[in-house]
């Protein structure tokens, strides 16, 4: 595909953002004056249904608005480390050099649904905000934000690359990637969609936690996902492509013959599947993900596996891999409940005619206890183990092998 061709998606995909920001304002309004009467979402459809607090689900003309809050304390602690593995890093709290780290996070949402003569109108906003004892900088970022109608999705939100989501303290688990997307799903029988989606892609240089929303315009990537959804399973196969850039900032001392930029192409594939178990208990759930990636390693794991190697260094990289995760939850009662996860990375390394290789291993297991449905306190332990052989290389990979195991303990509250 030719560069001219994704610099024209890149140019559409900024437009139809600026077209999302403009929608999500006037949504409750100006959409409101298809129709007058109050959305059937917000009809309370049991009582397990019904939200703990008034201003959690109301109805505002015929417009049905969702507004909650989440406030989150943790506490990290690095219990063993052994090799230079830099820190682990809490959900929604960067990597600190302090083996010690208490963290606050509070997370609005709001969602409204408002019906309209094509379906419809869906918006959402979800904002994380936080603050750890080792960095007194109060941080706000953009978590999601989008507008959805007629199976069109613009905005800011979870890559279609994106299926595990696991209920653990660590982010330092799976592929997760959140973007600028420009989507469209259509339903082709009961439960079924197939859709196609325009997304931003990796950061060509270091990228920035002062970023509101952190969107990539510089590497378009063109992915397409089928999704089959019900109660006692959820399937999802996706795909991508796209044009990875080298040749980013970078402190690596290296020869000036070798310094070069260019673009490579690349390719992933993931399949999903979360299947519930009530053969065991109602509430019991199992999930698993597998990917495999050509130069399009960010699709495999997390910084903390160098997944975006390519994309930082300042020559042609090849990478090649694969990663996989399995998750358990089990609700041993209505107040208490525990998950377990395990997860493989193997990364293979193309460089100045070296071979360097990544193999990482992690699993965590935790334990929750809500006393009141909006208040859940618990522990959570985490092990990593990363295997690097810079195979030659100098100065990229040296210094990142090593094992770690974190305790965390954390509250949350929603109201």
């Amino acid at each position: 595909m030719s560069r001219c061709v994704f610099g024209r998606r890149r140019k559409a995909f900024i437009a139809l953002l600026a077209v999302a920001i403009g929608l999500t304002a006037a949504a409750p309004g100006a959409w409101a004056k298809k129709k007058s009467h109050d959305h059937a979402a917000c009809a309370d459809s049991d009582d397990d249904d019904k939200p703990d607090f008034p201003w959690q689900r109301f109805s505002n003309h015929n417009t049905c608005v969702e507004f909650t809050n989440t406030l989150t304390f943790a506490y990290q602690n690095l219990l063993r480390s052994s090799g230079g593995l830099p820190l682990p890093a809490r959900t929604g709290t960067a990597s600190s050099d302090n083996p010690v780290v208490k963290s606050f996070t509070y997370e609005p949402s709001l969602d409204t649904t408002t019906p309209t003569a094509l379906g419809d109108l869906e918006t959402t906003l979800d904002l994380s905000i936080k603050r750890s004892s080792d960095d007194t900088t109060l941080k706000g970022t953009l978590s999601e934000g989008t507008v959805a109608l007629a199976g069109v999705t613009v905005g800011y939100t979870d890559s279609v690359m994106n299926f595990w989501d696991g209920d653990f303290q660590s982010s330092a688990n799976v592929p997760s990637r959140t973007v600028g997307v420009v989507r469209y799903e259509h339903e082709i029988f009961e439960n079924s969609k197939l859709g196609l989606s325009l997304e931003t892609g990796v950061p060509t240089s270091s990228p920035s936690d002062k970023l509101f929303a952190p969107i990539y315009p510089d590497d378009p990537v063109l992915a397409v996902r089928w999704l089959y959804e019900t109660d006692p399973l959820t399937v999802q196969v996706s795909g991508m492509m796209h044009r990875l850039k080298y040749g980013g900032e970078s402190d690596i001392r290296i020869p000036r013959l070798a310094n070069r930029t260019g673009s490579v192409d690349g390719w992933a594939a993931t399949a999903g599947a979360t299947v519930a178990l009530p053969f065991i208990n109602d509430d019991d759930e199992a999930s698993m993900q597998a990917t495999y990636a050509v130069n399009a390693s960010p699709y495999l794991g997390t910084n903390m596996d160098l997944s975006t190697l390519a994309s930082v260094i300042p020559f042609k990289v090849d990478t090649r891999g694969w990663s996989a995760v399995v998750s358990y939850h089990h609700a041993w009662s209505d107040q208490w409940e525990s998950n377990v996860f395990v997860s493989r990375l193997a990364l293979d390394i193309s460089v100045l005619g070296a071979y360097p290789t990544v193999r990482t291993t992690r699993w965590g297991a935790n334990v929750k206890w809500s006393p009141v449905s909006y208040i859940t306190v618990g522990a959570e332990l985490g092990y990593q183990d990363t295997r690097v052989e810079p195979n030659g290389t100098i100065g990229i990979l040296n210094g990142n092998s090593g094992q770690q195991l974190t305790g965390y303990l954390f509250a949350e509250f929603d109201f």
